[in-house]
């Protein structure tokens, strides 16, 4: 009856590891460095994403969210894992899936969530700053998407 009664309203958010598949060089993942006024993990890489919206599937929220965040329309391919994230009030749960974009879309970013982004392939991981559990994340995406 909580939800009947207005109480215990929740947040929700999505993330995306996407992909650029069909690059030269091989596969590689978008990161991007969250400004650093933000409150959770300032100036940390990441790969996006943020919180859902009432009535919004989650590949509908992934989908807009990569559209605010870095101008993209991304194709989401399968769900990746579950999240929280810690907050002063408790936390936020999140549903994590992998993505692919075109290699042709230019990156636009979003100057109030990032100040800058790069596509990065696996062996590329360790010279980022990232949240703690994004790098090994995106590994484990490399790994599942080569047996793919």
């Amino acid at each position: 009856m909580a939800r009947e009664n207005g109480l215990h309203k929740i947040e929700v958010h999505v993330a995306g590891l996407c992909f650029d598949l069909e690059h030269e060089d091989g596969p590689r993942c978008l990161i991007a460095k969250r400004t650093a006024d933000r409150n959770l993990y300032p100036n940390l890489w990441e790969c996006g994403g943020g919180q859902m919206r009432t009535g919004e599937s989650f590949p509908q929220a992934l989908t807009r969210q990569m559209h605010e965040e870095f101008g993209l329309d991304v194709e989401v391919l399968f769900p990746f894992g579950d999240y929280f994230i810690p907050t002063d009030i408790g936390g936020i749960p999140g549903i994590k899936f992998v993505c692919a974009v075109e290699d042709d879309q230019p990156v636009t970013l979003d100057p109030e969530e990032h100040t800058e982004y790069a596509w990065v392939q696996e062996d590329d991981l360790a010279n980022y700053n990232m949240i703690p559990g994004v790098a090994d994340e995106i590994a484990e995406s490399f790994k599942i998407l080569a047996e793919c």
